[in-house]
């Protein structure tokens, strides 16, 4: 069986050393312009070869997972139309789906099995370096057409339980919309907060008590998975949110000013729930050694009943 990885980057990587630690019988080739990330891919064991050619790279993979930024999505996919089988399971980890699979659809032209892909976890924020173990607990969403073949979404499936995330079966319209509340709009507002800052007089004063939060921010900042064209692609769930922040950033203004101590206590202590309870491990037991056979066997086993 082969795998191709296009892009080796944070979770390309890591899919690529997950699924080595379960199986060498998986031969997987990876493809990334940059040359010390496939430098580092190579270092890691995550692949076996590269290729500078993406078509040549690609070329007879029984799956395809793309770990690119949206603008590279329909460049990188064209080319990939004149040499993927109709049986080719094809994946992506771009934050937005809508936009993705209506790329896909116009791109391929009917070749290859596109199902959208998309993994969520908290270690994947702020200087994480690729692992075996990194996507153990992470949701890994999976998006597809109605015309999509259940044989790909069951491949998809199994690769995603490979790694050690749980797959989680979404439509693209609700995807994106969690995609602008969880993640696009704490990135604008820690955009907001460092401007407010930065646009105001005494800039240089501030800078000596940077601590833990405002690097909590930088790190958001930094955060480059999906970037502005993700954004632009998101844009009417992205507003609806921001206004919603907007409104709440009101109503706390409005507490501070009435001097409304204990309502202000009575908001922390619910954000402060709210945020723990989303934080909290849900499930990051280590893949067992039966547990790695049973997937072993199942995702070459799946492939050979193709």
């Amino acid at each position: 069986m082969r795998l191709a990885i296009v892009g080796l980057g944070l979770v390309g990587t890591s899919v690529g050393l997950a699924l080595k630690s379960l199986t060498q019988e998986i031969e997987i080739v990876g493809h990334d312009p940059e040359p010390s990330r496939l430098k580092r891919a190579k270092e890691l064991g995550a692949i076996d070869k590269s290729h500078w050619n993406l078509p040549r790279s690609c070329e007879g993979a029984d799956i395809i997972l793309l770990d690119l930024p949206l603008d590279e999505l329909e460049k990188t996919l064209r080319p990939l139309a004149e040499v993927v089988s109709e049986e080719t399971l094809i994946i992506d980890t771009i934050p937005v789906k809508r936009p993705v699979l209506e790329i896909a659809q116009r791109s391929l032209g009917g070749r290859g099995r596109f199902v959208g892909g998309h993994v969520v976890s908290p270690r994947l924020l702020g200087g994480a370096e690729p692992s075996a173990e990194l996507l153990q607990g992470a949701v890994f969403f999976l998006v597809a057409t109605e015309e999509a073949p259940a044989q790909a979404i069951d491949m998809a499936t199994t690769l995603a339980q490979a790694v050690g995330a749980t797959p989680y079966y979404i439509g693209p319209e609700e995807h994106d919309g969690l995609v602008a509340a969880m993640r696009q709009l704490p990135w604008l507002v820690a955009m907001a907060v460092v401007r407010s800052l930065q646009v105001q007089p005494g800039w240089q004063d501030r800078s000596r008590i940077v601590g833990g939060e405002f690097a909590a921010l930088g790190a958001i900042l930094a955060e480059e998975e999906g970037g502005l064209e993700a954004l632009w692609a998101n844009v009417d769930n992205l507003r609806h949110w921001l206004k919603t922040c907007i409104q709440e950033l009101q109503h706390l203004e409005g507490l501070l000013s009435q001097g409304e101590k204990a309502a202000l206590e009575e908001v922390l202590a619910q954000t402060g729930e709210a945020c723990r309870e989303w934080l909290s491990p849900k499930d990051e037991r280590p893949v067992g050694e039966s547990v790695r056979s049973v997937w072993r066997s199942m995702f070459l086993g799946n492939w050979d009943r193709r």
